[in-house]
């Protein structure tokens, strides 16, 4: 069984491509790329807001390649006043389904030049609409609001990782801000991806 990471996350997406050994790109209304990442098989998907070819691809990489763990990693808008720009703030659908990756994210403390990227747990929505108190870790997913629903419609066990951001735009994050996270998820992905069987 492989992994999927979808990304919007474009410096991210740069160091995992860079990350994977015999890249193989895959061309059509969604880039993709399978490639072995450190010890494990894994596909990324550069997501382009275009939910309908995401939906087909995803029904092609299960039944082609066996996938059953999707990563999804884009930017979220705060919703609360403890979350600053350069956090992550992550979940997992079905609720519940990921916890062991959830764990990990949160016990692996990553430093890179002595500051260390602050993950947390809490709600990940879709419409500003859903009433959250200021006092819940939440944000507002900033990838197509469709995302998560054919995350949940596909069954497939997902974490989800957003990276905090006000603006919603990941040129509102500073140069040095987005290669620091961009880093440390990439040392994250690693610890939690050989942990997946």
């Amino acid at each position: 069984m492989k992994t999927v990471i979808i990304s919007d996350f474009q410096v991210a997406n740069e160091f995992i491509k860079d990350a994977l050994s015999d890249l193989q790109p895959n061309n059509g209304s969604c880039s993709w790329y399978k490639g072995k990442f450190y010890t494990k098989e894994l596909i990324l998907v550069e997501f382009n807001n275009k939910s309908h070819d995401l939906s087909q691809l995803l029904d092609m990489l299960i039944t082609k390649e066996g996938i059953n763990k999707v990563i999804s990693i884009s930017l979220g808008s705060p919703l609360s006043d403890h979350l600053r720009s350069g956090d992550v703030l992550i979940n997992d659908l079905p609720n519940g389904s990921c916890q062991k990756l959830i764990d990990l994210f949160l016990d692996k403390m990553v430093e890179v030049d002595g500051e260390p990227l602050r993950v947390f747990v809490g709600n990940i929505i879709d419409s500003i609409n859903e009433e959250k108190s200021m006092d819940t870790l939440a944000c507002v997913d900033c990838s197509c609001s469709e995302i998560l629903s054919i995350l949940k419609n596909k069954g497939l066990s997902t974490l989800l990782i957003r990276v905090i951001t006000p603006k919603a735009k990941e040129t509102n994050l500073d140069t040095e801000i987005k290669i620091s996270v961009a880093q440390k998820l990439l040392f994250l992905l690693k610890k939690t991806i050989e942990q997946i069987s």
